[in-house]
């Protein structure tokens, strides 16, 4: 199956006629449709199965709900002055059987008059019409044609992708419901629930009221409950939409403020905070600069006279020690001259008293002039102590190294804090008035209310609907044993004993069939999963219990806890679910996949680019974010891109046009 083509007019977002071509060209087998969120990707997706299937998708949905749901579809925008009254969604599809190719086109048309909704539906095969079907028949056509469970595996979005993830570890209801779909055993249970009604009415015609009378009051609760979880499910949906379109408008209100310099208002507050302490911190260096002049700083401005001042005064140093020492010498030069003199001094040698006077002259005479006086002692300019002295040499070393670092290590703080402070001056100024984004701030804080309102809400629903569904468990399982009670009965006639005979047939063959194809699925997934994964050859086998489809993994003989899977583990895990059961299916029909890479990691994401898009079917129809399908994963698959659309939502309507968004440098 190929779908060529879909219009859509007056359907949900979009305005008027829109179409999309999206017959595939060659081996170019991906259409990529790029949209913003709440700009009718999810619209997209829904009006396929819509259109083929009109109330099958909404299983137990009563006609009255059915009906309200197709008039919400009807495109309403308030900037129109006329409303439009009808909506259609028309598809093409090529499909082959028995080895011929058919053209199909299948167009729904819904028209509001009065307070009813007319709907109809047409059919052409090769462009003529069905004429060997009732009209009442072509829906049925339709469902034979491309069993819709079946279909469920080729189309899915980012929820079912989710939804799988999650309940790795938790409940299997999304896998369960999934093999339903690929063994066709929806139908075995129509079946079974066809023969149990047929069961009560005979239990009525042998005596059995009581017994009967059990089955249909639990079955009633059960099909209100059904009714319940229905109008559960309708409302969740409905929030859903409207938390997607605030999102949406959220999403152009800060494209706006962040247009009129927004990002700078919502900083206004903490750039001044951060300019007043930039200023505080350039005070205290510039006091600390004031200290460190007053102190010995100047001294390296002048580092020649600096050298200067310490020779001289280290010289005259010397010149002070040689004039003491000098004085000291002739001091005692005079004693010994009064010493020697005396006659006394020398009577222990041999010297005369004539010749002792004139040795004694010469002796002092000669000692003497060896400690003369400097002749440069007018040189002492200074003249300071030796403590001061010591004080200024080491001031005017200091001064050459700690000072100087000091000092600029100082002017660099500064210069670098006044750097930072213009930045944030600058952009102070970018900021425009509050007149001028308050209006923005002001709705955006509006519909972030509304948002959490919408959200409080959506969790009290599905805490609601989590209640409401273990109730129908509990009556299923009434159910189920009221039922056994009726199979232990000993006098029930020869035709009840046939249905309870065929309903264990039917049991058997459920589970023979199931077990088979668990065993088939257990054995491609784990190369499916390969071909996604980063990690390969992670598991060795899986095991699928057919009881309750719950998944136990293996390394080597050793069980995998499956809580240690990260998130995009489980995201590959769920995917590889889906494309193992279509390959399975045997079935060639078109993949359509609604936003799924939003929870991948960038590794994840790239062995999807690169190994599941090209190879998932013939035809994949993408709906994606610019934030999911940039411009680098473009390139990596612009061969085998046919076509691409972007969704352009503007004035509360979508249209569509040629190409991607803006960055996109492979457009076709």
């Amino acid at each position: 199956m190929i779908i060529k083509k879909m219009i859509l007019e007056n359907y949900g977002l979009y305005y008027g006629r829109q179409e999309f071509d999206l017959n595939p060209s060659g081996k170019k087998n991906i259409i990529l449709i790029g949209g913003k969120n709440g700009n009718g990707k999810t619209t997209f997706f829904e009006a396929i199965q819509l259109g083929l299937y009109g109330a099958r998708i909404f299983d137990k949905k009563s006609q009255k709900k059915y009906q309200d749901f197709l008039l919400n579809r009807i495109h309403f925008n308030p900037f129109l002055k006329e409303q439009p009254n009808h909506a259609s969604i028309q598809i093409e599809f090529e499909y082959s059987s028995l080895g011929e190719l058919y053209n199909y086109k299948v167009k729904r048309y819904w028209e509001k008059q009065g307070n009813d909704i007319i709907e109809k539906i047409g059919i052409l095969k090769n462009d003529k019409p069905l004429n060997d079907l009732e009209s009442e028949q072509w829906q049925d056509f339709i469902n034979d044609l491309i069993p819709y469970a079946l279909l469920k595996l080729f189309f899915f979005d980012g929820e079912k992708i989710q939804n799988l993830a999650e309940e790795i570890n938790n409940n299997n209801e999304e896998l369960a419901k999934s093999f339903k779909a690929l063994l066709g055993l929806d139908l075995i249970e129509k079946l079974k629930n066809d023969l149990s009604v047929y069961s009560i009415k005979q239990l009525k015609n042998i005596g059995k009221e009581e017994l009967q009378k059990n089955i249909l009051e639990t079955k009633q609760k059960i099909n209100d409950t059904d009714i319940i979880i229905d109008d559960f499910n309708t409302e969740k949906a409905q929030i859903q939409a409207k938390m997607d379109n605030i999102l949406s408008n959220l999403e152009k209100q800060e494209e706006l403020v962040s247009r009129e310099g927004g990002v700078f208002a919502t900083k206004r507050d903490s750039l001044k905070t951060e300019i007043s302490v930039f200023d505080t911190r350039i005070n205290i260096l510039d006091e600390k600069m004031r200290e460190l002049c007053s102190d010995i700083f100047p001294f390296v401005l002048s580092p020649n006279l600096n050298q200067q001042l310490k020779n001289a005064i280290i010289q005259e140093e010397i010149i002070k020690n040689q004039e003491i020492t000098a004085i000291t010498v002739k001091e005692k030069l005079n004693l010994l001259k009064q010493k020697i003199k005396n006659n006394s001094f020398w009577n222990d040698t041999t010297i005369n008293s004539k010749n002792a006077a004139s040795i004694a002259h010469k002796i002092i005479s000669e000692v003497g002039n060896s400690f003369i006086m400097p002749e440069n002692s007018d040189l002492l300019i200074h003249n300071v102590s030796s403590q001061n002295r010591a004080f200024l040499v080491h001031s005017i070393d200091k001064s050459s190294i700690d000072s100087k670092s000091k000092f600029f290590e100082l002017v660099k703080e500064k210069e670098e804090l006044l750097e930072k402070m213009g930045s944030q001056t600058k952009q102070l100024n970018y900021a425009p008035s509050e007149s001028i984004i308050n209006p923005y701030i002001k709705k955006i804080g509006e519909l972030n209310l509304e948002l959490g309102s919408l959200t409080q809400k959506m969790n009290t629903i599905v805490d609601e609907l989590r209640k409401i569904m273990f109730l129908q468990d509990n009556n299923k399982r009434k159910l189920n044993k009221v039922l056994e009670e009726m199979k232990k009965e000993n006098d029930l006639d020869f035709r009840m004993s046939l249905i309870n005979k065929l309903d264990i047939v039917l049991n058997d063959y459920n589970n023979e069939l199931k077990n088979k194809k668990i065993e088939e699925f257990s054995s491609l997934f784990l190369d499916t999963y390969n071909q996604l994964a980063e990690k390969k050859n992670v598991f060795k086998k899986i095991f699928v219990d057919p009881e309750n489809f719950s998944v136990t993994f293996y390394k080597g003989e050793k069980v995998d806890q499956k809580s240690d899977l990260s998130a995009g583990e489980k995201q590959i895990y769920a995917i590889s679910v889906l494309w193992t059961l279509t390959k399975m299916s045997k079935k060639t029909l078109p993949f359509i996949i609604d936003t799924p890479l939003g929870r991948l990691d960038l590794n994840h994401r790239d062995n999807l680019i690169n190994n599941f898009f090209p190879n998932a079917s013939h035809q994949v129809i993408i709906l994606s974010t610019d934030t999911e399908i940039g411009n680098d994963y473009l390139i990596r698959l612009n061969n085998k891109i046919s076509k691409k659309y972007l969704l352009n939502f503007d004035n509360h309507c979508t249209t569509i046009k040629e190409g991607y968004f803006t960055g996109d440098k492979n457009g076709i």
